[in-house]
């Protein structure tokens, strides 16, 4: 019997997020387990493996993956896959049930098939919600805030005191895959992949992207999957993922306009859209899924609409199917972006908006803002202690402005009225 715990990532994925001094990090069935959690090193226990020589073949086939299988096939809640059961708690739906959603019938026999790896923190944006291990450009902010002597934003999360994974400024350091990890990469998608997954960092400016893809024997045969900041849909980009047997491609956009300069610096809206329309003109029906990622902050909640509506917009203008995700319950769990620290008033406006959107869309966008509609409802609903609540504020605040002043901007200029009032009233 297959219990309500059951999880198909265990028995088809492999999920590598940090490589450290070329070898595998962090191995783990799908990219959500203790994301971003003080545990997160070595969740499914595997790294002495990888230190004795396994290969990550030997890796999905051992005994710590058998017994994560087991665990969710007989009804445990396996602890490492905390992150969907939170979820899940607040709104029904998580990674986990999104991709049980797309199966005809449940697997239970591990078999390879797609591989997931965070390549390395080369990116050339500064996004706000972002973190120095997952964006060398973002150490610029680092070294600015220091010199500045202004408070470093809580999840900017530079370590304090040396370690060989760390910076001279104390932040996290990934690097690449080594000629030898590479060369198994390639291995795999030629022998056992179907579907091979590129996130960051941005994976388009990521040498080890160029040379694990421009290797690839047969990629006729495969599904590309890359999650990037769509910045570098240039014609080396497009030509390559032509050669591929589709492509699933996620943007990652968190607003527009305005608001998607703020948090994403420090690129232009009108040069994504431009970048977006270049990529499905180019593509042939059927060669292209697109979907469009946002993260759910305070800063987009009210802005969040006008980007459904846009998606909306070009669902009609395109031959290609356009997705929409939304990252509603981001790491750390705490953080001082999340909406659940916004006001009543505003999580009212912002949810009722998102109500008016769901009744709006489509078979592409529905599932994902229906989500987010709950997440608001429990958000709403929530009841927080006052004292934390008035910190997780106050850090918003002061994160706000140290932003503001190092890259002269000024969110009383740019967010939506409502987010400007709360953040103003702090």
């Amino acid at each position: 019997m297959i219990h309500d715990t059951y999880c198909s990532y265990p028995f088809d994925s492999l999920a590598v997020k940090k490589w450290q001094n070329g070898l595998a990090n962090r191995i783990t069935p799908c990219c959500n387990m203790k994301n971003g959690r003080p545990d997160d090193i070595d969740p499914m226990h595997v790294k002495d493996l990888i230190d004795n020589g396994a290969t990550l073949l030997d890796v999905f086939h051992s005994k710590q993956f058998d017994e994560l299988r087991n665990d969710l096939l007989n009804g445990v809640k396996h602890n490492a896959c905390e992150y969907c059961w939170r979820l899940e708690d607040k709104t029904g739906k998580s990674p986990r049930t999104v991709e049980i959603t797309k199966l005809k019938e449940a697997i239970t026999i591990p078999k390879l098939k797609k591989f997931d790896t965070m390549l390395d923190e080369n990116c050339n944006l500064r996004c706000r919600m972002c973190t120095p291990a997952c964006s060398n450009s973002l150490r610029k902010d680092v070294t600015l805030i220091k010199q500045s002597n202004l408070n470093m934003p809580e999840y900017m999360a530079p370590a304090i005191g040396p370690r060989e994974d760390k910076d001279p400024n104390g932040v996290m350091s990934f690097n690449a895959p080594d000629d030898t990890n590479q060369k198994q990469l390639v291995e795999l998608c030629n022998t056992h992949l179907n579907e091979l997954k590129f996130t960051g960092g941005e994976p388009t400016t990521s040498a080890t992207f160029w040379k694990i893809v421009d290797n690839i024997e047969r990629p006729e045969d495969m599904i590309l999957n890359v999650t990037t900041n769509g910045t570098k849909f240039n014609d080396k980009f497009i030509n390559a993922i032509k050669k591929f047997k589709s492509n699933k491609i996620t943007v990652s956009i968190d607003g527009t306009h305005k608001t998607y300069e703020y948090i994403r610096y420090p690129f232009n809206w009108r040069k994504l859209e431009q970048n977006v329309e270049r990529l499905c003109n180019k593509m042939e029906e059927g060669r292209l899924d697109l979907m469009f990622c946002s993260v759910l902050t305070i800063y987009n909640v009210l802005n969040i609409r006008n980007l459904i509506d846009w998606i909306h917009q070009h669902n009609m203008d395109t031959i290609h199917p356009i997705h929409f995700n939304c990252i509603v319950d981001p790491h750390p769990a705490d953080s001082c972006l999340d909406v659940k620290w916004a006001s009543k008033e505003l999580l009212d406006i912002a949810h009722k908006n998102i109500q008016v959107a769901l009744e709006e869309s489509s078979r592409h966008t529905v599932m994902h803002i229906t989500r987010l509609r709950d997440y608001l409802k429990w958000c709403l609903e929530a009841e927080h202690d006052p004292e934390y609540l008035n910190q997780r504020r106050q850090r918003l605040l002061m994160d706000t402005t140290t932003f503001d002043k190092i890259r002269n901007q000024s969110y009383e200029d740019i967010l939506n009225p409502p987010v400007v009032d709360f953040i103003r009233s702090i």
